[in-house]
This record gives C-alpha cells, sequence and structure tokens, in this order.
C-alpha cells in the first residue's frame, strides 16, 4: 500500500481540509498510459502537525504494468506497518522532490521519457530524473574515504579502531560507548554517517567527475567512436610494408626485373596503396637500410640466404651487370 504526505497551508481549518482531500480523491496517480491507479479517502489513523495521510489504492495487474511506487516525503518514509516519522537526528531536509520507486526498471524508463501524471500534474520527463547510486571507496580498517581498499590497507595486522566512537583499542563490534566520534572531521557522528562533511564532499566530487564524463560520452559523434586513434596500427602498418618490400627485393634477386610487380602484389594483398618505384631499384641498399634498422641478422641460415641473393654486382648508375662467365 502506498502512502502520501500531503501537507496544507492551513491545517486547522478542518473544512478546507476535508474538501482538500475530497477533491485530490478524484484525481489520477499513474503513468501517462495507465490511468486507473485512483487516489481514495482514508481514515485518519494518525495525526501530525499540519499533514495528513492519504492512502493509495494500487490494484493488482500483470507485472508489466503495475504501478508498484512507493512515495517519500521530506521527513518521512515507508515501512511495513505504514508511514512513520524519522527521529530528528537523521530527519530529511525539506524538499519539493517527490522521490518514487518503481517495481521495475522498465516503468522507471518509460517515466523518465514519457513523463507522470502527479494529482492532476503533469510531471514532463525533463522534470525527472533518475537517481543513480555513486559508490564510496572506504578502507574496512582504516576508514579511510577514496584512498585505498581493503586488501591493500597499509596498516599493520591487528590494527584496531573503532568507527563508532573513534578508540584505537577495539573496532565498532565490542565499542560500548554512548558517544560517536568521527575519525574524519571530529564530529559527533559516526565515520560512516553521510551526514559527514568529508564524506558529502567526496561524494560531490565523484558524482561530477561521474556526469563529466557522461557528457563527454554523449557528445562524442558517431565518427568519433568508430574511427581508431591516431597512432593505433601504425606499427603494424610499417611492418607489414617493409615485408613486403623484402620480399619483392628477395624475389628479384632470383628474377630481375620483377621488383615492381612482386612489390604491388605483395601490397594489394595486404590493403596497402600501391607505390611505384623505378624498373630496376637499389635493393641492396634498401635492404641494408632495413636490416640495420631492424638489428643485425642472427643465423647461419640468414647469412646463407643473404649470400644466395646477390648473384650479380652492380655499376655506378646502379643497373644490374651480368658477370662475363655468364654470358
Amino acid at each position: 500500500m502506498g502512502r502520501v504526505k500531503i501537507k496544507h497551508p492551513r491545517p486547522k481549518e478542518i473544512d478546507t481540509r476535508s474538501k482538500l482531500l475530497q477533491l485530490m480523491a478524484l484525481e489520477m496517480l499513474s503513468l501517462p498510459s495507465w490511468p486507473w491507479t485512483k487516489i481514495l479517502m482514508a481514515s485518519f489513523r494518525k495525526r501530525c502537525s499540519g499533514s495528513f495521510l492519504l492512502s493509495t489504492s494500487l490494484p493488482s495487474f500483470h507485472h508489466n504494468r503495475d504501478l508498484g511506487g512507493r512515495f517519500f516525503a521530506s521527513g518521512w518514509t515507508t515501512s511495513s506497518t505504514g508511514m512513520r516519522q524519522r527521529s530528528s537526528e537523521r530527519r530529511w531536509s525539506r524538499s519539493n522532490t517527490v522521490k518514487i520507486t518503481f517495481c521495475s526498471s522498465e516503468m522507471a524508463r518509460r517515466a523518465c521519457s514519457e513523463g507522470l501524471l502527479l494529482f492532476s500534474m503533469s510531471v514532463p520527463p525533463h522534470q525527472i530524473r533518475e537517481e543513480t547510486y555513486t559508490p564510496l571507496l572506504m578502507c574496512n580498517i582504516c576508514y579511510t574515504i577514496e584512498d585505498h581498499s581493503t586488501r591493500q590497507c597499509p596498516c599493520p595486522q591487528g590494527y584496531k579502531v573503532c568507527s563508532e566512537c573513534g578508540s584505537r583499542d577495539y573496532t565498532f563490534r565490542e565499542c560500548t560507548s554512548p558517544s560517536k566520534h568521527c575519525l574524519h572531521c571530529g564530529q559527533a557522528h559516526s565515520c560512516m554517517a553521510m551526514r559527514c562533511p568529508l564524506r558529502k564532499q567526496a561524494l560531490k566530487e565523484k558524482e561530477a567527475t561521474a556526469r563529466t564524463e557522461s557528457t563527454r560520452v554523449a557528445n562524442t559523434t558517431y565518427a568519433q567512436a568508430v574511427s581508431p586513434p591516431a597512432n593505433e596500427g601504425s606499427a603494424g602498418l610499417n611492418l607489414t610494408a617493409l615485408v613486403c618490400v623484402m620480399l619483392a627485393y628477395m624475389v628479384n634477386c632470383a628474377e630481375p626485373g620483377s621488383f615492381q610487380a612482386t612489390l604491388s602484389a605483395s601490397l594489394a594483398m595486404n590493403g596497402l596503396p600501391d607505390v611505384k618505384l623505378p624498373p630496376n631499384p637499389l635493393s641492396q641498399a634498401i635492404i641494408s637500410a632495413i636490416t640495420r634498422k631492424m638489428g643485425p641478422v642472427q643465423g647461419n641460415e640468414n647469412k646463407s640466404s643473404t649470400a644466395e641473393c646477390t648473384p650479380h654486382s652492380r655499376t655506378a648508375d646502379g643497373l644490374a651487370v651480368e658477370d662475363e662467365d655468364e654470358d
């Protein structure tokens, strides 16, 4: 059974209050596409200063249609026995915000996209914000905030500190002290309490960072999302091109004049643009420059292959000249 706290500016005027409740009993409380949830009159089981309780009838529908909302007002929370007011120590601040908890995430998303009809008032989607949980990193040994986890705590084994009273002799499990002492700010509350100024500041900074990151991701265009980084893959492409040049040189050693054709075919097979080189390039100079960058050649096989790939000599202009013995 959902509960709603209703305030009236003149609570002592009984007739005015009754008219207000009767008027609100005729209104709707539902999502725009589910107009069957009615607000009904309820007996006043508890009287508060300037406030009365009103029950809402939530009929049983299919799981994907049931509203199933729980409503929270300033200083109040729901429980199995109905509405109760929190103690003065944990009382919430006065706010004009209504917090609704749905029984499924689907209805929450529809409320954020379609809006709500609340007491005959249309709440547009841009006024509805989904509440997100932002966890704080805290060590359960020394209770440091946003510094390290429990497993990475630098405190020695057997270190004890009470999160309730701040004593160094025992932990919170053995604490019997009636007074509270915060380890962070020194005020009279537990260091785990969210009303601690240091915890509030850490949470505010973490939420601001999360909002900035979400805004940056939301403003990213499709082209920026699918395009790789500028330097990504450059090393792999350079290595592929070098291998193609080396292959063309080795084939040209066996079949002189085939350097350009072999190089073009190798580049095309690897998706690289074609490069036009002279008909008979200085293959020996190219392979020497490559081997100098890649380091010394190791192994007897590399030496023998290099020796086998030099069947001819070169003139000053770089043209290959066959040995006289072969003529």
